[in-house]
This record gives structure tokens, sequence and C-alpha cells, in this order.
């Protein structure tokens, strides 16, 4: 199938004000999973329809129940387990990531429900994609890159 439109979108999108509270006050129990979740549903529906208003064609939740491009993956893995640090592992002028890092504990493998922060992290927009394009995915014409 070729797509429709000659663009791709790479990289996550800047969270908002909302899920950066929202984390920090689920970092400290503040609130619970399911509203994290909740602000993070809101902010991905918020996304989404910025993309439809400036004409994409295909669309991206802008990875935003992600921490870290890479350690989300390698964090899923068995034997492999997140830990904090003092300081993230590399420097960046002006600013100092969140403090999370892995070690691996065991043996590297793949658990049965392969990679579930994944799975479950695109089952919201998947299932919430066609009401943001109904016109366009009942004619197979909008992509989600979920």
């Amino acid at each position: 199938m070729n797509a429709p439109y000659k663009y791709d979108i790479v990289g996550s999108f800047l969270r908002d004000k909302e899920i950066k509270q929202a984390r920090e006050e689920f970092s400290l129990g503040k609130i619970t999973l399911q509203q994290l979740e909740e602000v993070e549903n809101k902010s991905i529906e918020n996304l989404v329809n910025e993309e439809k208003a400036v004409g994409l064609k295909a669309v991206t939740d802008g990875e935003f129940r992600r921490a870290f491009w890479h350690l989300d993956f390698l964090w899923d893995l068995k034997g492999v387990e997140k830990v904090a640090v003092e300081h993230f592992s590399i420097a960046f002028k002006g600013h100092q990531p969140k403090s999370q890092t892995l070690e691996i504990v065991d043996k590297i493998d793949f658990s049965t429900s392969f990679l579930p922060s994944f799975s479950d992290a695109y089952s919201f927009p998947n299932s919430n994609i066609a009401s943001a394009f109904p016109d366009s995915v009942s004619d197979n014409k909008t992509h989600s890159a979920f």
C-alpha cells in the first residue's frame, strides 16, 4: 500500500503542562494511575485534533505515555530493572533528565506478553482514532502511526 502523503512524523511531541503535572503528582502518590492515564488520554486527543486541523493524514500520539524512547522498551524486558540514580548518564546543557536508568539483574528475555507498556500505550489511540477522523477512516484515507 502506498501512503497518500509525503511526510513522516519522527520523534516525540513535547508533553503539555497537564501531563507534566500529572506525572509529578503520580510519582508523589497524589493521583492514581487511572487518573494519570485520563490526563494522557485527553492530551493525546488534543494532539490528534491539532494534527487533523493542519491536514495530516497520518497522526501520532506524540509518544505522550513514554518516559524515555529507549528505556521504556528495555524496562519491559525480563532481567532488566528500572533503577533511580543520582544523575542521568548523559549531561545536557541547561536541563537534567529524569534520574532513572536500568540495571541488568538476570538473563535478558522477553515476557510472555511482549512489551506490555507499548501495547497498552497504543490501545487507547488505536481505539479512538476513528472518532477523530470519521470521514477519512471509513474510506481508508487516514493512517494511524500507532
